[in-house]
């Protein structure tokens, strides 16, 4: 008798599970591709979330060397800089570096004659004269601790345009 009662509670534990596992076999086609698009939807979002937090951490990172390491390689002097960077440095002729424009203003002394004689000087302005220069390093060495010594030899010519209109893009 004891395992008749057994039986038949066994039988009714399996009978409820049968139904509740069951209900996933009756579920209409519909619904079962529903259920697993929402499934996959949600696996592909956690996996995506996923990369976006490690792309996060790890390319600011990469971004940051890369921007050092070029703005050294571009701007710093080294013995073992590209050719572009060491004619930048040996003078301010090469492509990319500034143009070093200045402006002069002269006094000329109106009544040169009357200040000879003791007279005060009238000064009238003159200019402003625009020159260029260029500026050259020569003799470049290199000492072991990264230290460069250079000797600089600078020349200034005369704008050829209009002293009083400095227009670099008609002038040069």
């Amino acid at each position: 008798m004891r395992s008749a009662a057994v039986l038949a509670r066994n039988s009714s534990t399996d009978t409820r599970y049968r139904h509740a596992c069951s209900s996933w076999d009756r579920m209409s086609p519909r619904k079962s591709r529903l259920l697993r698009g929402c499934a996959i939807t949600a696996l592909l979002a956690l996996i995506t979330g996923l990369l976006v937090i490690v792309a996060g951490l790890l390319v600011p990172g990469q971004i940051t060397r890369k921007l050092e390491a070029g703005i050294q390689d571009s701007i710093v002097w080294r013995p073992t800089s590209s050719p572009s960077v060491d004619a930048r440095y040996r003078n301010n002729t090469a492509p990319g570096s500034p143009d070093d424009f200045f402006k002069v203003w002269m006094f000329n002394i109106s009544n040169l004659d009357a200040v000879r004689k003791g007279a005060k000087p009238i000064l009238e302005q003159v200019g402003p004269y625009v020159h260029r220069a260029y500026h050259e390093r020569h003799e470049v060495l290199w000492s072991d601790n990264g230290r460069v010594h250079f000797k600089v030899s600078c020349r200034c010519l005369t704008n050829p345009c209009n002293p009083c209109n400095l227009s670099r893009q008609s002038c040069w």
